[in-house]
């Protein structure tokens, strides 16, 4: 016991140093980087301004400086809440590249804040002196303040999970965030540049143990495809300015997919546990409504769901008309972008795959073995990809090829042709299927 008490103490040190260090590194680098840019940018003459009309009805409120100053100190405790190595050093690591980043684009594209902030008195007007000596009214776009806020927070609320600390920790970290603009220190847009910075760093350093992979179910002409749709919003937003800057939303979306399409296949939705992250749900967000507006309008004069064979159906992204026509007690879930329109009353699983490009054999005996094991608990099955046309179909058909070794993959694709006469099962599909059945002799 005084051993593992020991060698517990002596981690703690450690990690209590390392976290010292990182903090010894970020501070000066931010001051440093962060000053030069602001007396860089004074000397210039090509500073531009974004801001909108509404906002100089936006309220100066004298002592919201204190929330806003508070985020130097919790950004040095964010550092000593990590609990391990690797936990401290991502932390570490996304809150020196907010900075760098921010610092790169208040370099390319400088900016100005336009209102001038009230004479303030007493403690708050000693605050805003300090406040004033070590920044001017230039590091605008992307809000450094807001991108470090979003990143604390994270740290914060893996940490403390108490209902009445956890309600006080969200309460002051709002304050914080309406600080930026109740302090006049920064206008609207700096705040939604900052929130797409630390929304990018929490999607690219990712927590543990998520790894991207590279994946041989690709499709170049996809890729290019939705690239040329991410450079097209990209276009009209630096056209229509202003809210068109929100376009850039979906232009990220579509970029992500097109990186799926080149190779990072399902790995871009960051799945974990059968579950998105949340990151990678709010930077798709654009692309997901769109691919459940399209299988909604595509599949409107389809049938939701077919039984392949007892306990097995075939189908769409499931309503709950669907699910009780079935009556499914599991659903597999073979889509990346979609998820069942109704609640499944049973149980839930995913066996995520690209749409629109065959699965790899890798990902097609993930699901089959998924569907076999519930198929053997004696459950229903309900299969559903976005229509329920080629995902859904070759998965059903690779398992009816592992419950009858005599079943030629033709026998099981006319099974399904059958049930569903407009299932898309391609020769790539088919040539699938062989291989599978193959390995699975």
């Amino acid at each position: 016991m005084d051993s593992t008490y020991t060698q517990a103490t002596a981690n703690r040190t450690t990690l209590f140093l390392r976290a010292l260090g990182w903090l010894a590194f970020l501070g000066p680098t931010f001051f440093i980087l962060y000053g030069f840019t602001n007396e860089y940018t004074a000397t210039r003459d090509d500073v531009g301004q974004l801001v909108f009309a509404w906002e100089s009805h936006i309220p100066f409120w004298d002592w919201s400086i204190i929330p806003y100053m508070s985020i130097d100190l919790l950004y040095g405790i964010s550092l000593f809440l990590c609990t391990c190595k690797a936990e401290l050093d991502r932390h570490s690591l996304r809150l020196f590249a907010a900075t760098v980043i921010s610092v790169i684009c208040f370099l390319f594209y400088p900016l100005q804040f336009t209102l001038t902030r009230p004479e303030t008195y007493g403690l708050y007007g000693t605050l805003y002196d300090l406040l004033t000596s070590l920044d001017k009214p230039y590091n605008q776009a992307p809000s450094l303040h807001i991108s470090l806020l979003v990143l604390i927070w994270v740290r914060f609320y893996q940490h403390i999970h108490h209902v009445i600390p956890r309600l006080l920790t969200h309460s002051w970290m709002f304050l914080i965030g309406i600080s930026v603009l109740t302090t006049w220190q920064h206008h609207f847009i700096d705040i939604i540049g900052g929130l797409i910075v630390a929304i990018a760093l929490l999607y690219l350093i990712q927590e543990q143990p998520f790894r991207w992979h590279w994946e041989t179910a690709k499709s170049p002409k996809l890729a290019r495809l939705y690239l040329t749709g991410s450079l097209l919003f990209i276009l009209l937003a630096l056209a229509f300015g202003g809210w068109g800057y929100l376009l850039l939303w979906p232009a990220i979306a579509t970029a992500l997919i097109a990186a799926a399409y080149t190779g990072l296949g399902v790995s871009v939705f960051q799945y974990r546990d059968q579950r998105m992250s949340i990151p990678a749900m709010i930077l798709l967000a654009p692309y997901l409504l769109g691919a459940k507006l399209s299988a909604a309008i595509l599949s409107r004069k389809r049938p939701g769901c077919v039984e392949i064979t007892t306990g097995v159906w075939l189908g769409r992204a499931p309503t709950k008309n669907d699910i009780q026509h079935s009556t499914a007690l599991s659903i597999l879930n073979v889509t990346a972008e979609m998820k069942p329109l109704a609640n499944p009353t049973g149980q839930y699983y995913r066996t995520p795959m690209l749409d629109l490009v065959c699965p790899d054999i890798e990902h097609l005996e993930q699901a089959v073995q998924q569907l076999d094991q519930l198929n053997r608990s004696g459950h229903c099955v309900l299969v559903h990809c976005a229509l329920g046309l080629s995902r859904s179909a070759v998965v059903i058909a690779g398992w009816l090829l592992t419950t009858d070794s005599t079943r030629s993959v033709i026998q099981a694709v006319d099974m399904i042709q059958k049930a569903q006469p407009d299932c898309v099962l391609k020769p790539a599909h088919i040539n699938l299927l062989q291989k599978f059945k193959e390995r699975s002799l």
